[in-house]
């Protein structure tokens, strides 16, 4: 996945305002803060989305902003902000965050020192989700929820993700260019649990699909590609941003297996495809090392529950 990476640091109010018109060219903006004047804005464009971590002084109002092709989430950090839209003010503090969807004229003002969290979604990409998610043939008439509380069921998801890009965004460590596959099975989680959350106020279905987290996929890309790292439960459970116990729960309920049972098959399979292989120059007992297996009488029992025959079996059809 190609992705753009960004970083803005400025005390210049003028040319703050001038970087935000080069995005939103109809947009108002003005600065009626008494303290010195500075923003930061650390972010990432991916395909069908975008991640800032925003911050900036009381004092800053922006109005008459208009996205005609994607939502923007606002989620706090730390301090607080009003939104105005429809007819509305919404505020952005504490555990909840606002959903301005596409199409509606905006108004925006910090209410103190704040940092924002920024998700800007493409519509499209948002429409073709959820109708591929939820089965339908198209997505219409849809209603939207203004306020994304972080604390329910559905907007703890959107929470955890937040807080996983956000970690992301400040490592100088994460390699942002070799990282594709992570960050776009992170998109379409991010995009999941918005859809999911949303889908609250759709009053066209039925009921809401029992929804399987976000972490469950990225869990098992993350094993797949360490397969041969010596993974445990905390690892796996600390690159999905969760904790060991819930990354457990959430296996046993939707899988009905264990993270390390799907890690040790996996293992399992690639062991398999080593022993039948003639071109690979190894013993049994090497190969069970390679693939993390340093108990050769519990690889072999396991090893014969899963398919039935002695790895030395196996071993033995070689061709």
């Amino acid at each position: 996945m190609k992705s753009i990476r960004y970083k803005n640091v400025t005390s210049s109010l003028d040319q703050s305002c001038e970087d935000m018109r080069k995005f939103w060219p109809d947009a108002e903006v003005r600065y009626c803060g008494e303290s010195p004047y500075y923003s930061n804005v650390n972010g990432l464009i991916l395909e069908n989305s975008s991640f800032s971590d925003n911050a900036t002084v009381q004092g800053l109002a922006i109005s008459a902003l208009r996205f005609d092709d994607c939502h923007l989430i606002s989620i706090p950090i730390a301090g607080h902000s009003a939104h105005r839209f429809e007819g509305q003010v919404f505020n952005a503090s504490n555990h909840q965050a606002v959903f301005q969807h596409s199409g509606i004229e905006i108004s925006a003002w910090p209410l103190s020192h704040v940092r924002t969290f920024q998700v800007t979604i493409n519509k499209s990409a948002y429409e073709s989700f959820a109708t591929n998610y939820l089965g339908l043939e198209r997505l219409e008439n849809t209603a939207y929820l203004p306020e994304i509380k972080l604390n329910s069921d559905f907007g703890r998801n959107i929470s955890v993700l937040s807080q996983r890009m956000l970690q992301w965004l400040n490592n100088p460590a994460f390699d942002f260019n070799d990282s594709g596959l992570i960050l776009k099975l992170f998109e379409q989680s991010f995009l999941k649990a918005v859809v999911e959350y949303q889908s609250q106020a759709w009053s066209f279905l039925d009921e809401n699909p029992v929804a399987e987290p976000f972490y469950i996929k990225m869990a098992e890309e993350y094993i797949r590609y360490h397969l041969l790292d010596g993974l445990n439960l905390a690892k796996i459970a600390e690159s999905c941003g969760i904790s060991g116990r819930t990354l457990q729960l959430g296996f046993q309920k939707h899988r009905g297996y264990s993270p390390t049972e799907f890690s040790r098959n996996l293992r399992l399979e690639a062991a398999r495809r080593d022993l039948l292989s003639p071109d690979l120059q190894m013993n049994v007992t090497r190969i069970a090392m390679k693939w993390g297996f340093s108990h050769f009488s519990r690889f072999a029992n396991q090893y014969r529950k899963r398919f039935h025959e002695l790895p030395s079996e196996t071993f033995q059809k070689q061709s």
